[in-house]
Parts: structure tokens; C-alpha cells; sequence
């Protein structure tokens, strides 16, 4: 005898689903935003902040279940980031000499045989700039970030490198470069980064 299925389907997204499609759609935006270079020139958190995220969510069409408290949520980060002004300040001065800026390169590691791509990576005259984004500061990841340098010294032996984990929450920028030359070449737990914000 045929039983009907009688559990209803959930669209309902996990906690950890809305995390990863919330860190998605900020990155998105702070991406936008190092594209168009326009940290410094910020008058109004709230509307910019509605922009970008709208702006993101079209990499979300409908339907996307809980797409308006998602949305809302992360209007209210970014417009707190927005407002990071010493945070902002520092990206600006990171990115204000920048000759290139790459959005997730594909970075080759032959010592890893596969392909990594970075969150950032900022080309200037001086130095190339790695800039690892994460929504909150317990997904940064050591290995990660390591991986990354490896690969972007392999491919650029002769440059001076620093790198930056950038934080949504809290909104901060830390400067892991500085902590590894403190603590020998361990780099730091996230617990122990300086902060810049």
C-alpha cells in the first residue's frame, strides 16, 4: 500500500547556511567596494550599504528563502564596518597606491599541486598586498593564509609581501606580517593579532 509523504519540506536555510550566504554577500560587497575605490569618499553608511548588498544579491535569485532577513542583517554589518572610520582610513591608505587590484586570482601552487585564489591581492609598486576577508574573526584560518603567501612567493620571488586579515565582526584589519616578525615565523591565533579599528 502506497503511504503519502506526509514530512513537510523546510526552505528554512541552517544557522551555518546563513553564515556562509551572509559572508558571501558581504565579501561580494567590500569587493565592490575595493573595485571602485571609494572607502574615503563614504558620506552615507546607510544608503551605500543598501546599495552594495542589493547589489550582491543578485548573486541570490528568488526564490532564496529568509532573502529579507539575510538582507537586513547584512545591511546592519556593513553599515557597523562602514563606520569603522580607523579601518577605513587604513584600507584606504593600502589601496590608495595601488597599481592593480585582483578580485579572487587564481594562483597556481606548485608546491600544493592546485589552485588557490586569495580574497585580495592588491599590486603596487612596493609590495603585494594579501588581503584574506572573513565575515568573523574565528573563520580565519592559518593554514589558509599560508597556503596563499607560499603561492604568491612562488610566483612573485622578488616582492616584498604584507599581508591583512580584514574582519566584519568585529570590524577590524589586522596587519599578520608585523605579528609574525613578533612571534618568530609562527603566525599568531587569531586571539593574539594586533588590531587596527
Amino acid at each position: 500500500m502506497f503511504t503519502p509523504f506526509t514530512q513537510e519540506l523546510s526552505l528554512a536555510l541552517s544557522k551555518k547556511e546563513k553564515a556562509q550566504i551572509l559572508g558571501v554577500i558581504l565579501h561580494y560587497s567590500l569587493e565592490d567596494l575595493l573595485k571602485r575605490w571609494i572607502f574615503w569618499q563614504i558620506t552615507d553608511q546607510e544608503d551605500l550599504a543598501q546599495r552594495l548588498i542589493k547589489s550582491s544579491l543578485r548573486l541570490y535569485p528568488e526564490p532564496f528563502p529568509e532573502r529579507e532577513e539575510l538582507a537586513s542583517q547584512a545591511i546592519k554589518i556593513l553599515q557597523n564596518f562602514l563606520s569603522a572610520q580607523r579601518v577605513l582610513t587604513h584600507l584606504s591608505t593600502l589601496v590608495s597606491t595601488a597599481k592593480r587590484i585582483l578580485i579572487e586570482p587564481e594562483l597556481y601552487s606548485a608546491q600544493r599541486r592546485e589552485i588557490l585564489r586569495p580574497d585580495v591581492v592588491i599590486l603596487r609598486e612596493d609590495a603585494l598586498i594579501l588581503l584574506e576577508i572573513k565575515l568573523n574573526l574565528k573563520d580565519f584560518s592559518e593554514e589558509q593564509v599560508k597556503a596563499y603567501e607560499t603561492a604568491l612567493k612562488e610566483i612573485f620571488p622578488e616582492h616584498n609581501f604584507q599581508s591583512y586579515l580584514l574582519s566584519f565582526n568585529p570590524p577590524k584589519l589586522w596587519d599578520l606580517k608585523k605579528e609574525i616578525q613578533k612571534d618568530g615565523e609562527n603566525l599568531p591565533s587569531a586571539r593574539q593579532l594586533a588590531l587596527f579599528g
